[in-house]
């Protein structure tokens, strides 16, 4: 495994707007709106975001990599290591339960 990079993530390909519902819906927010934002906007916002606060929201990084298409080959991590992804329900049940848990300080 030495000087080996490998990819970790899922096997479900998932859009962004897909995963924003599933967050909603796993929070209870089963009727919120998702309205589309041009990512010039968004990258804007994420701008000033990074410079009024101390751990922005989210960052120009975070808005450019939503453009990327991050399809990974978990292959190698599963052979050398053993690593078997955790599906994405069930990793966001655990991810918001520590939220509720203990939130995060954003300022």
């Amino acid at each position: 495994t030495y000087k080996k990079v490998y990819e970790v993530g899922g096997e479900r390909i998932i859009c962004f707007r897909d995963l924003v519902q599933l967050v909603n819906k796993k929070i209870g927010n089963r009727e919120k709106i998702i309205l589309p934002v041009p990512k010039q906007i968004v990258s804007i916002a994420a701008f000033f975001f990074e410079r009024l606060f101390s751990i922005p929201p989210f960052t120009v990084e975070h808005v450019n990599a939503l453009g990327e298409d991050t399809k990974m080959d978990t292959g190698m991590i599963k052979k050398d290591l053993e690593f078997q992804p955790i599906q994405l329900d069930k990793m966001l049940d655990t991810i918001i339960e520590q939220i509720i848990k203990d939130p995060p300080n954003l300022l």
